[in-house]
């Protein structure tokens, strides 16, 4: 050493000095990029199950939803004559199969039965058979499986566990796992009580095979390996890849696994699923190291778990950490030899790899270092080349990992969001936006509490999820951009940290509001009912009243049909309710003259008018307006109350039009309508305290008026009296679909 000269001890010294950081810098800078890269493969992990946990939830939803809707068919439509015959290949007589003519009353229901299988079922492929099993024995099926029922018998689907559950547990219930008498395959079953007049009846079931869920649902891989499983709230794994029905009959207990039962380790983790928390822990299983990621599936309130070897996504990360380690000591070793004979060569490869060093570490991935050297410096540039090359990989990965996540966030047809703890919107989807009105950079901007229609709506929100840690179907009103309310569902639940601290929320919105309106117009129709039979009696009475009173002349006798034909009208208006009712049919407008509506209302009162000494003055208007069957109960309603309750001596209608609306003017020189009722006239059982009515006369009025597109007004009385001004539109004058009336 002492023979060497002072440019080449200088060289030496350079080069040692350099080695130590440059080596350390690697050291680092491949510890930071491994963890980073192993922590972006949790995350995608994460993401991935919690994706599938939220499509499945979606999907076990619809078919909860089918189950009650297909009982609440059956309900509506028990005894309704639907036609044809019944087939007695979908019809099983429990336990073996005989006495036909005994049901013969209740097999008349076939066809209706078959239509709401058709409706509950016939838009998805994946429920095996649908049926329904009555409590007096009766069994139809969606499909003529029959002949397969012949060779169990005595079957009595009373005593399967479907048909058990449900009645017992008076509820849409979703079954354990049992072998199926009809594939004799393992499936579960989500089945619903059916009451009839307030009576239980029987369950409706839709059979799920338990290879279809495995197959379409929990089809999920991660680094093209791993397995699912469904876990309920009780800790019974529902689904399991390794469930077969074996040699089992159809009559024999399945007995599923629980996750609480298999090992300390994945009791804690059971434990939380249980809870339904979301969570990615290791543990060991059958001597292997696992990750397990589990995701709350809310349609069943249990989870869905991912189980994937550890080794399946830590392994290339260690080997390229391995080979980092190995390059880095040969870029070491390489550069303490080299440097003593070529220290002027080094200076611009270490540079290189320096500002390579640096640039992968701001995440420029797509940085290179050129290099024509094949010696150990060259050979370093490849294998650094070669972990960036290595690390973009990866990323790539983790991006198709998040953009399938971010298909499915987009791609639903409801809105599904993640906000902060105090509100703020941090994502929302397309879904969100068509839902709410607002676009998506607005929404970002905006603090979800914001869009609450009713204050206390957020305020219970709040509560629920810091008490629970999620919300199910919480039904809520929102706030459009344009100012319309709608009515919503959403579930919900809260993010939280390693500590249980709540960081934000994430959740999924519903819109329902056609549903609600539907639900609103069926409560109309039934209260209209009620409100004019009960006026048509009053009517009838009178006149059967008058009839008593007097000897039976031809007056009398004008009197006594009349009566009858108010009660006949009582009887149609019930029919045509009912028919209102049916779930198929829509509600459609049709072109009216408004001159026959006035005319016809008049006519229904003008004897009652004339016993009590009161003139109606109408000199009669043609307008064709936008309405149906139910516009005469507007002007009828008005009508009567002016006779029945104002005092009044003389009413006056006036009919007046402009380029869009029609307008009918109804006032009497009556007593008025008390002060402290006027704000609240058009509400729901507003009426004075001298009226013996429902109050429900003018909420009717409104509700109609309004379904048409109008509106009804109280006009202030200068002085005595009480005036109302009906605005109808004009035929062709509104959006929409419209009727003529041929």
């Amino acid at each position: 050493m002492n023979g060497l000269g002072i440019e080449v001890k200088a060289a030496a010294l350079f080069i040692a000095l350099s080695v130590i950081p440059l080596s350390a810098a690697g050291y680092l800078l491949t510890e930071q990029s491994m963890n980073e890269l192993n922590d972006k493969s949790i995350e995608g992990l994460t993401d991935v199950v919690r994706g599938k946990a939220m499509l499945y939830s979606e999907e076990l939803i619809n078919f909860k939803e089918d189950a009650e809707a297909l009982s609440e068919y059956i309900s509506g439509t028990w005894n309704r004559s639907c036609g044809g015959v019944a087939n007695y290949s979908y019809i099983w007589i429990s336990p073996n199969g005989t006495g036909y003519d005994v049901y013969a009353d209740e097999m008349k229901n076939f066809n209706c039965i078959m239509n709401g299988f058709e409706l509950a079922v016939g838009h998805t492929s994946k429920v095996e058979l649908a049926y329904f099993g009555t409590e007096s024995g009766l069994v139809f099926f969606n499909k003529p499986v029959v002949p397969i029922i012949e060779q169990l018998k005595p079957f009595d689907h009373r005593e399967r566990p479907w048909y058990e559950i449900a009645k017992e547990e008076n509820e849409t219930i979703w079954t354990p796992v049992y072998v199926d008498a009809n594939t004799k395959k393992l499936v579960t079953t989500v089945a619903a009580p059916v009451y009839i007049n307030n009576k239980f009846a029987g369950v409706v079931g839709l059979d799920l095979l338990l290879e279809t869920i495995q197959q379409d649902i929990l089809d999920l891989k991660f680094a093209d390996s791993g397995y699912a499983i469904l876990v309920d709230n009780s800790g019974n794994i529902i689904v399991h890849p390794d469930y077969t029905a074996g040699d089992k009959k159809w009559n024999d207990t399945f007995t599923e696994e629980n996750i609480l039962g298999m090992g300390s380790d994945l009791e804690k983790a059971g434990k939380e699923m249980i809870a339904g928390k979301e969570n990615v822990k290791e543990l060991i299983l059958n001597g292997k190291e696992y990750y397990v990621a589990y995701s709350p599936v809310h349609g069943i309130n249990g989870s869905i778990a991912f189980f994937v070897e550890k080794e399946k996504i830590t392994g290339a990360i260690e080997q390229l950490r391995e080979e980092m380690y190995i390059g880095i000591i040969i870029l070491t070793g390489a550069m303490a030899i080299l440097g003593l004979f070529l220290s002027r060569s080094l200076t611009g490869p270490i540079e290189k790899l320096t500002k390579g060093a640096e640039e992968v570490a701001k995440g420029n991935l797509d940085y290179r270092i050129e290099t024509k050297s094949k010696d150990e410096i060259g050979m370093l540039t490849d294998s650094f080349n070669k972990m960036i090359e290595e690390l973009k990989n990866s990323r790539k990965k983790l991006e198709e990992s998040e953009r399938k996540y971010r298909d499915l966030f987009e791609n639903s047809r409801d809105m599904i969001y993640i906000s902060s703890k105090d509100g703020r919107f941090i994502d929302v989807n397309k879904a969100g936006e068509e839902l709410l009105g607002y676009s998506r950079d607005e929404l970002l901007k905006m603090n979800g509490a914001d869009l609450y229609a009713n204050r206390e709506d957020r305020e219970r929100f709040m509560r629920e999820i810091a008490e629970k840690g999620f919300v199910k179907d919480y039904e809520v009103k929102y706030k459009r951009k344009d100012g319309k309310v709608i009515t919503c569902l959403e579930t919900a639940s809260a993010k939280k940290d390693e500590e249980g601290n709540i960081i934000g929320y994430q959740g999924l919105v519903r819109d329902i509001t056609k549903l609600k309106e539907a639900e609103r117009r069926v409560e109309l129709y039934n209260s209209l009912m009620r409100h004019d039979i009960t006026n048509n009696s009053q009517l009838a009475h009178g006149y059967l009243e008058i009839l008593m009173d007097t000897e039976m002349t031809d007056e009398q006798k004008r009197f006594a049909d009349k009566a009858m034909k108010t009660l006949e009208k009582s009887r149609d208006l019930l029919q045509r309710v009912r028919a209102i009712n049916k779930a198929k049919e829509k509600h459609k407008l049709r072109k009216f003259d408004i001159d026959d509506i006035i005319k016809k209302s008049i006519e229904t009162y003008e004897h009652q008018a004339e016993d009590r000494g009161i003139k109606i003055e109408y000199e009669g208007k043609n307008v064709d307006v936008i309405a149906d069957e139910l516009a005469e109960n507007v002007f009828s309603n008005i009508i009567g109350n002016a006779i029945i309750h104002s005092g009044c001596d003389k009413i006056n209608i006036a009919v007046d039009e402009d380029e869009n609306y029609c307008k009918v003017t109804i006032s009497d020189n009556g007593r008025g309508i008390p002060e402290d009722i006027k704000k609240s006239v058009f509400e729901w059982g507003t009426k004075s305290k001298e009226s013996e009515g429902s109050g429900l006369g003018l909420y009717l009025v409104k509700t109609i008026v309004e379904s048409y597109g109008g509106r009804i007004e109280l006009k202030d009385g200068k002085g005595e009296g009480t005036t109302f001004e009906i605005y109808l539109k004009k035929w062709g004058k509104s959006e929409g679909k419209q009727e003529d009336e041929n």
